[in-house]
């Protein structure tokens, strides 16, 4: 939080009376953007019933009656020794180099007794007749020349937005991939992606200014945390800040994935889910090798031109994220359409095939 303004009453040795129906503000240059947090007027109750209203006015267009921020009531002084006045203020935008008039108002019957430093030069504004809320036009006064009254207010400067660029796609089993970002106030200790139900950490594997890898998935043993392919999210941290970008997740080449549609069982000659137990559900995805026009479709349908041998596959589980290595093994005609020919092996959990159990 930072501070326009007098702030130190010690400096403040002068004071002079503000009577009832008169204000007083002078002029600070905004040095840079902010929004609006307090008012603070340093004083006392000179004398009778003495009410106070903070005031900010804009006038960096000359002199007109731009208040910026007035406060809602003029709480009445019930002290006579000089102290700090304050009341919150609600936000209000602040402009780098506009010219902000800070004050107040004083109403009731009483005087206001404002401390002052002299030697300034200070532009002062509305010493004079002025109503509560304030309506008429500020003017210059000249005479509080050499004057800076203890008035100030705080503000908070905008957070810069902590950004980062994260190159995509990235494909599976792929190294060094990239990113930069900016504003954070240390290095980046961390980076996940995650596909909206998990989170793969690779923390592990940042380098540099910044780079990390991501795992080769045909690498994966039975129950491996992985990730969906396709649209995710990127998140980096610094231990304190992060910040996240979108990032889709692409096989490697040679190979490719399938989000399968709802309503599947394993109960479906040509599946490749074929005999397990358990059911699939919506879009849990196979990633397979494209090979010998290899490919599997939305409802697990295998189409090949291999007539015999075996495909390596992995099941990516949406439930639980797990990586579920299996093995097609293949006997019958070219084409598809493999009938009771067509077996899985190696199964994705343990020996038993289970999905979602």
């Amino acid at each position: 939080m930072a501070t326009l303004g007098l702030t130190d009453e010690s400096l403040a040795t002068s004071s002079n009376n503000i009577y009832p129906g008169n204000s007083l503000a002078q002029i600070f240059t905004m040095p840079e953007n902010g929004t609006l947090d307090s008012v603070h007027i340093y004083g006392a109750n000179a004398g009778g019933t003495c009410g106070l209203a903070f005031v900010v006015y804009d006038v960096t267009a000359g002199d007109p009656d731009n208040i910026l921020f007035e406060s809602a009531t003029a709480p009445t002084l019930a002290d006579y020794t000089p102290l700090w006045r304050q009341i919150a203020a609600g936000g209000e935008m602040l402009v780098s180099g506009n010219q902000y008039a800070i004050g107040f108002i004083v109403t009731g019957s009483g005087q206001f007794q404002a401390s002052y430093q002299t030697g300034g030069g200070t532009d002062h504004r509305g010493y004079g007749a002025q109503t509560f809320p304030g309506t008429s036009p500020w003017v210059s006064d000249t005479d509080f020349t050499g004057r800076i009254y203890a008035a100030y207010i705080t503000y908070s400067t905008p957070v810069a937005p902590l950004i980062a660029t994260i190159d995509s796609p990235v494909l599976d089993g792929s190294t060094g991939n990239a990113f930069t970002v900016s504003n954070f106030g240390s290095g980046i200790t961390s980076f996940t992606i995650d596909d909206g139900v998990h989170t793969l950490d690779l923390s592990a594997s940042l380098s540099g200014t910044y780079t990390y890898d991501f795992p080769d998935i045909t690498g994966y043993t039975v129950d491996t945390a992985g990730i969906l392919f396709g649209v995710n999210t990127a998140t980096v941290g610094d231990g304190v800040d992060t910040a996240t970008s979108s990032i889709i997740v692409n096989p490697k080449s040679g190979y490719a994935y399938v989000s399968l549609n709802t309503g599947l069982d394993t109960t479906t000659l040509g599946t490749v889910m074929y005999g397990w137990t358990g059911a699939p559900i919506l879009n849990d995805q196979i990633y397979y090798p494209t090979a010998s026009n290899t490919s599997v479709d939305a409802n697990g349908v295998l189409t090949t031109d291999l007539i015999s041998g075996s495909i390596d596959m992995f099941y990516i589980d949406k439930t639980d994220g797990m990586v579920k290595p299996f093995t097609i093994i293949l006997s019958g005609q070219a084409g598809g359409g493999y009938g009771n020919a067509l077996k899985s092996s190696g199964s994705p959990v343990s020996t038993t095939r289970r999905l979602h159990l």
